[in-house]
């Protein structure tokens, strides 16, 4: 085993010590706070790719990318 898979299974071990001496109740809980806000950001990601596709195949999808890379103003149909 190299000598960086060692440290990294040091440090992971250290962690668990750590955690381990947390109550249970309080680790459950961190958990369930940090997963939280992933959960809330779900929709918006959802909506957000639903959104992109829908104007994917239109023509001011390029021409909302064109312009910039052209240095001209956008000329929207």
């Amino acid at each position: 085993m190299s000598e960086a898979a060692q440290d990294i299974l040091y440090v992971v071990a250290a962690w668990c010590r750590t955690l381990l001496g947390h109550s249970p109740q309080a680790m459950r809980l961190s958990k369930v706070s940090m997963n939280m806000e992933g959960d809330a950001a779900l929709p918006l990601v959802r909506h957000s790719f639903e959104a992109l596709h829908h104007i994917y195949d239109t023509a001011d999808f390029p021409e909302g990318t064109q312009p910039f890379l052209e240095r001209r103003p956008p000329r929207f149909r």
